[in-house]
């Protein structure tokens, strides 16, 4: 791969993903590090400097979000002095009822508790509207700490409710983009932005016979 790497333009850009960092006992703790050191080798590998690092789930009814948080920072912290300086870890919530950190405020608090320049957010249009994000977090955001910008849409169910098989292409949704968009503008946002789609049906496109 490192050497297809060298005679493409195209280079690689995220890991995506290390699941489910948080909240582990302590075999899944050894196992998501032994994952993670295997991240740094294939990042090393091919010149890959960027790795999304997701929350765990189910993490049990008697845990509350400052015991969330505070583990989390804990961990992330870990993860960012093992990987180094030159390697960048993004958290990316997820708009799931059970998700650990499932809103862009939760996630952004731990990030700025972190307090480390390799460690920030993605920002999921998806995940945001998902659980409920709110654009008030967003603006008050530091606009250097969002280091990924997925793009797609969502089906128009209930909050909370949607799989990755309700995943839309971009403003086939109900997802606020503008509203999304408009808010990074507005704070300097200035990074990349990918699409991100899980749709079953999108899978089974011919490529070969779309526009």
């Amino acid at each position: 791969l490192a050497e297809w790497f060298k005679t493409h333009n195209i280079k690689p850009w995220a890991y995506n993903t290390l699941e489910f960092f948080n909240q582990l006992d302590p075999f899944q703790e050894l196992a998501c590090d032994w994952h993670l050191d295997w991240i740094i080798e294939v990042c090393k590998a091919i010149g890959m400097k960027m790795l999304i690092a997701v929350p765990s789930f189910n993490v049990g009814l008697d845990k509350s979000v400052s015991d969330i948080k505070a583990e989390a920072v804990k961990r992330l912290r870990y993860m960012a002095e093992k990987v180094g300086p030159d390697i960048r870890i993004s958290l990316e919530f997820c708009g799931v009822p059970t998700c650990s950190i499932n809103q862009f405020g939760t996630a952004y608090e731990v990030v700025k508790e972190v307090d480390l320049p390799n460690v920030g957010i993605t920002l999921d249009t998806f995940h945001f509207h998902e659980m409920g994000s709110k654009l008030e977090d967003l603006k008050a955001a530091d606009p250097k700490k969002i280091f990924v910008y997925h793009l797609n849409d969502c089906e128009d169910l209930p909050i909370g409710s949607c799989g990755d098989d309700k995943r839309l292409w971009p403003e086939e949704g109900v997802v606020d983009h503008a509203g999304i968009a408009e808010t990074l503008k507005e704070i300097g946002f200035d990074g990349v932005c990918t699409i991100e789609e899980f749709r079953p049906e999108y899978y089974a496109i011919d490529r070969k016979s779309t526009p």
